[in-house]
């Protein structure tokens, strides 16, 4: 079977627009997805100027443990830098 280990999405004007506008403040989340997709979706989230939040970054990884959570934190570091 081809099955891909992880995911990670990140939309480059949006990492941009955080670098250059938003606070530098990030949160990461997780939320679980029913149905065929019985997985846990990672979103990594920031705070614009009047206190809302944006996603900047999702991921869905196999399994929600220690390793993809690391993971997923790597693969933002690289894009935000």
């Amino acid at each position: 079977m081809d099955l891909f280990e992880a995911c990670f999405v990140a939309i480059g004007w949006v990492v941009h627009a955080f670098i250059g506008c938003f606070l530098p403040i990030i949160f990461v989340d997780s939320f679980h997805l029913g149905g065929d997709y019985l997985k846990t979706m990672f979103v990594v989230d920031a705070i614009k100027g009047n206190k809302k939040t944006f996603q900047i970054a999702f991921g869905l990884p196999m399994e929600n443990n220690l390793y993809y959570c690391t993971w997923l934190l790597m693969r933002l570091k690289e894009a935000l830098i």
